[in-house]
């Protein structure tokens, strides 16, 4: 017989809460992901565009040598951001301070759990004698 936290949960509540909580998480991380993914590819254009060569030789026209460096310089100073209305920002950062808060309360509610189990095991000793 083993002693469960709630003597009336059933056998398959407990995969049922672990699956549950498992597509929340991957919810909140798919978004996250994919615009840490965008956010990544911007930032590597930069690079990208520095390396353009266009023409004949290794030399592009001069014009087009400075209309690139302004459109860099620009790009570098525009940061791309994802945000929820300018609440917090969506990225792999948030999600894992989300994470962490989640993990954090769950810990202290099952401290809250246990020690009311502790304080209830002498009541229950009492009153069988």
């Amino acid at each position: 017989m083993t002693m469960t936290l709630n003597p009336n949960d059933c056998t398959n509540c407990r995969f049922t809460r672990f699956g549950n909580v498992s597509i929340l998480l991957i919810n909140l991380l798919i978004p996250c992901w994919l615009s840490q993914k965008c956010i990544n590819t911007y930032a590597s254009i930069n690079r990208i565009i520095h390396n353009v060569r266009c023409g004949t030789g290794n030399r592009n026209p001069e014009w087009l040598s400075n209309i690139l460096r302004e459109y860099v310089l620009q790009m570098e100073h525009l940061k791309l951001r994802f945000s929820c209305n300018n609440f917090f920002d969506i990225n792999l950062k948030s999600f894992g301070g989300m994470v962490l808060t989640i993990i954090t309360y769950s810990i202290i509610l099952i401290q809250f759990k246990l020690k009311d189990l502790v304080e209830a095991k002498p009541k229950s000793l009492t009153k069988a004698h």
